[in-house]
């Protein structure tokens, strides 16, 4: 079966689905704060970077044990962002969208902020025990999803 599919990868041409992650996240949220006006879906973008690892890693995270780190595939990013924003998200404040993007150890929680409108757009964000749904201002800023990747492939960030 694997033949198969490499054999489509070599005969047809590989497309980005950068697009239809954000008419996702656009979808997901409108249906969590459904009373925000049209205007604020428009500033959410998958930041560039990150919508090149979601097409390379596909389903998979990467584990680093060593360090107890993770960062997690499109399912798992998927799922925890979703889950977070049900159980921390503010549906009356004016919302900044984030995708939960990894952890480490049990308590540390990656997030990467994907609204054009906040000076922290395309930035990762760890939060201690919080969320950016809840706290947004108790998040520990760590660099662009490069900076953040290189720092975890330098023993964590």
């Amino acid at each position: 079966m694997d033949e198969i599919y490499s054999r489509l990868a070599s005969e047809g041409t590989l497309y980005s689905m950068e697009a239809d992650l954000e008419n996702f996240f656009e979808n997901i949220f409108r249906s969590f704060y459904n009373n925000c006006p049209y205007e604020d879906y428009k500033h959410l973008a998958i930041p560039e970077d990150y919508a090149r690892f979601i097409e390379k890693t596909e389903n998979s995270g990467i584990a680093f044990f060593k360090i107890d780190q993770y960062i997690y595939g499109l399912y798992q990013m998927i799922y925890y962002t979703i889950d977070d924003m049900k159980c921390n998200g503010n549906q009356e404040g004016k919302p900044v969208f984030w995708l939960y993007v990894g952890h480490r150890n049990e308590r540390g929680f990656f997030f990467i902020c994907c609204d054009k409108r906040s000076e922290l757009y395309g930035q990762v964000c760890e939060f201690y025990d919080d969320s950016p749904f809840m706290s947004p201002e108790d998040g520990i800023e760590l660099g662009d999803f490069k900076t953040f990747c290189n720092a975890v492939l330098n023993g964590g960030a």
